[in-house]
């Protein structure tokens, strides 16, 4: 009889054991998990004040902070984690991401994904009311 080490790809209980993994990662450096999401954490600096918010999907990691805890997170990810930097978010999810010029707004859009739905139920010639 052998105890698998490591969880493989595919198997049913793959992505619970890498959640388990991540989240035990993440809680060990001081970020917690949100009671309403069990896959956005935040993390507090010193005077108590969130500094970073971070989600994941499957595995892909989304932090939300300054430039300069964004390097910080990354690097510690990177201790733990073979990872690449995408570059800046434009899409994730299924939902587009667009940038103000002055970067302190951002635009959400899921045009393509209801451009998806109309596809899939022959309703890509509906009018609105």
């Amino acid at each position: 009889m052998w105890e698998l080490l490591r969880c493989i790809y595919g198997l049913k209980q793959s992505g619970r054991k890498w959640h388990e993994h991540v989240h035990a990662f993440l809680v060990k450096h001081g970020f917690k998990c949100l009671h309403y999401d069990g896959c956005v954490y935040m993390h507090k600096n010193d005077r108590g004040k969130t500094d970073v918010l971070l989600a994941v999907h499957v595995d892909d990691f989304l932090i939300a902070a300054t430039p300069a805890m964004i390097s910080r997170v990354e690097a510690l990810l990177a201790t733990e984690y073979k990872m690449k930097h995408l570059g800046e978010l434009s899409w994730f999810l299924a939902i587009k991401f667009r940038w103000a010029k002055n970067r302190r707004s951002v635009e959400l859009s899921q045009a393509s994904y209801v451009d998806e739905i109309l596809k899939t139920y022959n309703m890509t010639d509906c009018r609105a009311c």
